[in-house]
């Protein structure tokens, strides 16, 4: 339950963040432009790696069709990660998901609280 209210939390302020003035943001993979509430937060190394779960480098925006449909995109997400951090991103992400991480509910808590408070600031921006 508590990893459902942080994996939430931490959705909206990568798809915010990623969203112009108008709300839209673009799919990493295709570039289909739309609102941010209709868009996903995707991972690029599956989530129940701990260490990268809420890596805003291993999360962006995703249209629903490459996410949920194309089962990610993969190779397009990985071109579009190749681009905007350089060649050795995907090692480091292979490498990263191995790393053991594990949180404390109160970790986890306080994690959720700071990015609630990241979501709050950035949909007061976007008014």
């Amino acid at each position: 339950m508590i990893l459902k209210k942080i994996d939430f939390a931490f959705s909206q302020l990568v798809r915010l963040k990623h969203s112009d003035e108008h709300g839209n943001c673009k799919c990493v993979c295709c570039d289909k432009s739309n609102h941010w509430k209709n868009m996903d937060a995707a991972h690029y190394i599956d989530r129940r790696h701990m260490s990268l779960r809420f890596s805003e480098t291993n999360v962006n925006p995703c249209c629903k069709g490459c996410n949920q449909f194309l089962g990610g995109n993969l190779k397009a997400y990985e071109y579009y990660l190749i681009k905007k951090y350089g060649e050795d991103i995907i090692r480091f992400l292979n490498s990263e998901k191995r790393r053991e991480a594990k949180f404390s509910a109160l970790e986890i808590e306080i994690m959720c609280d700071n990015i609630k408070d990241q979501v709050r600031l950035l949909l007061k921006q976007k008014q």
